[in-house]
């Protein structure tokens, strides 16, 4: 998981400051999900933060795609304007964080719909096909990924 911060805006952290110990968002794989695996048997079990974050810093064998920190630094304005705009229109900070968590994993989700680069070697593309895949968009295969994106609001 990223953390987010935030600059300028002082009137906003000097009011947000009395709710910071109040609430909390968290974002990204927080379920403990695994994979089954589909469409990978040697693959069942593995924990999807694991993959996830294989996939968003890369290994010695594969590149990193990045959805989780590309997100982020898409969209962290739009987040900030979301909370406040939900304060000020008298929604508690709890409140806020849920629309703002519905937006998140909404935008991450997009973030890899819309596909990261680099493109699907040859050889991945290939052992796709074998198992009836036809999906070239990295990140997207078992779907399982994408699946276990969520939020949660903590008191």
């Amino acid at each position: 998981m990223a953390n987010v911060s935030i600059t300028g805006g002082d009137k906003w952290k000097k009011a947000f400051e009395k709710y910071q110990q109040e609430s909390e968002l968290k974002v990204g794989i927080l379920n403990g999900a695994t994979y089954q695996g589909e469409g990978n048997k040697s693959q069942a079990g593995q924990k999807v933060a694991e993959v996830a974050y294989w996939n968003e810093y890369g290994t010695k064998n594969a590149p990193a795609r990045p959805f989780f920190r590309n997100s982020i630094e898409n969209k962290k304005n739009e987040w900030v304007q979301l909370i406040e705009s939900e304060v000020k229109r008298g929604q508690s900070l709890e409140q806020a964080f849920n629309a703002v968590g519905d937006n998140i994993t909404a935008d991450i989700m997009d973030t890899i719909k819309q596909g990261i680069d680099p493109a699907l070697s040859e050889a991945t593309l290939a052992n796709r096909a074998k198992k009836g895949h036809t999906s070239t968009t990295p990140l997207m295969d078992s779907m399982t990924l994408i699946k276990s994106i969520e939020y949660e609001v903590n008191k």
